[in-house]
């Protein structure tokens, strides 16, 4: 991608009507200070302004409303080639800003009807979005994916020795066939325990990270022969290296249901977003 510098627009509050067949389009916001210039960002769309309210800012630009919105707006977000590009140039351009500032990203297509109703928002959560981008100062999320394949012959055999008094001594044709007949109990049983045994593997990881949150519903981690859980780990940028050593040595651990373990990353702090107007709330672990 081409070096490109926007428009840098630093747009104060109480901002200018938009013309009625606008929409405000909002990236992310940032601490006003550190990010400067807005030429800084490697963009190559539209002109980008930054609003700013107090110490917070807003990177956004305008986009016509029938984008988003009517048939044409329910067309394009049906069109994955209208879609993926846009998507692309979100997520770029946030972590294009987090080279200069902390950022509190947001999701794609976040809209506002006016310059207004997002100043609004702003005044209104400017001490909480400060807060975060002082906690996230430093950061990056990484997901961290621990899989554990239930089905596994040797698994079920070790789990049937547990379970079943006798087993070890039946011949194996009839090991084989209560093996058939116990697959279902045998499966929730390596279910049950992969679901005890990988809390143990994230805690592992607590000194290095500042915080953790659980990703995948737990009706999902329980679908099929396959348990899977998957974390959002906000981690130091001087820890990450430590980080990626340590999953890589938990993985070559011999455990039960030899769970496998893999690092993903580096990501913006979408997970730890707090809750602003009931929306982007999570729960730590």
């Amino acid at each position: 991608m081409d070096s490109h510098a926007p428009d840098a627009a630093t747009v104060a509050a109480p901002p200018a009507p938009l013309p009625t067949d606008r929409l405000v389009y909002v990236y992310a916001f940032v601490d006003a200070a550190r990010l400067g210039d807005l030429a800084r960002l490697t963009d190559t769309g539209p002109a980008l302004s930054l609003h700013r309210v107090g110490t917070i800012g807003a990177i956004v630009h305008q986009v016509p409303a029938a984008e988003f919105s009517g048939i044409d707006g329910e067309r394009n977000l049906a069109d994955p080639a209208w879609l993926m590009p846009r998507i692309c140039r979100h997520e770029a351009l946030v972590e294009s800003a987090m080279q200069c500032s902390p950022v509190f990203p947001t999701g794609f297509a976040t809209l506002y009807v006016s310059l207004d109703s997002l100043t609004g928002l702003m005044r209104r959560h400017e001490a909480t979005i400060a807060d975060f981008l002082r906690q996230v100062t430093g950061q990056q999320e990484w997901s961290l994916r621990l899989t554990a394949e239930l089905g596994d012959p040797a698994t079920l055999a070790d789990l049937a020795a547990e379970l079943w008094p006798g087993w070890s001594a039946c011949p194996p044709g009839l090991r084989y066939l209560r093996l058939r007949q116990g697959r279902p109990a045998l499966l929730q049983a390596a279910r049950e325990r992969a679901a005890r045994q990988m809390p143990g593997i994230v805690d592992r990881l607590r000194d290095l990270v500042t915080a953790i949150r659980p990703l995948v519903p737990a009706a999902a981690r329980a679908a099929g022969e396959q348990y899977v859980e998957t974390y959002a780990l906000l981690v130091p940028v001087g820890q990450q290296a430590a980080l990626r050593a340590r999953v890589t040595e938990l993985a070559a651990e011999p455990a039960p249901l030899h769970p496998g373990a893999a690092l993903s990353g580096p990501w913006p702090p979408y997970s730890f977003r707090p809750l602003l107007d009931g929306k982007e709330e999570r729960q730590d672990t």
